[in-house]
């Protein structure tokens, strides 16, 4: 069962139409760091950073989203529905704003939580985008959710 929460502090850090940055803040500290900007320019900077599967996979036009960090604090309790929640909440802002494409590393805690990290993910439409393996294969895989 989730729980529902109403204030929820929404912060914009940067705002133009190409690029954006915001986070998403439950009252118990949990938040969601999202970020947006033209796909060329994403992938610029992933080449200068020596990710060139990463950058192949995000090139082309239009705007990109990367879900820089997703973090539930433990007062507030994993499994209530708070990740999702805010997940959620970014996914349908960057739909709002005509992005299509999202991006982010799965990055667990630990190895032992990998599967239940790409669970939770698999659940808001991410999939492994296998040709953006960057990362050590099958530790950090790089996941993308095609929005609707």
């Amino acid at each position: 069962m989730g729980v529902e929460v109403t204030s929820d502090r929404w912060a914009w850090h940067t705002f133009t139409p190409n690029r954006g940055e915001f986070t998403i803040e439950t009252p118990g500290g949990s938040l969601i760091l999202v970020d947006f900007l033209m796909r060329h320019e994403a992938a610029r900077n992933m080449r200068d950073n020596d990710r060139p599967a990463f950058a192949s996979c995000i090139d082309g036009p239009g705007l990109v989203g990367f879900v820089a960090e997703l973090h539930v604090n433990r007062h507030e309790g994993r499994g209530k529905g708070i990740g999702s929640r805010l997940l959620s909440k970014a996914l349908d802002k960057l739909r709002e704003l005509g992005i299509r494409s999202v991006f982010l590393r799965a990055v667990p805690l630990s190895p032992e939580l990998r599967t239940d990290l790409l669970r939770f993910y698999g659940r808001h439409g991410f999939e492994i985008a296998l040709d953006c393996m960057d990362e050590p294969p099958g530790y950090y895989p790089i996941l993308q959710a095609t929005l609707e």
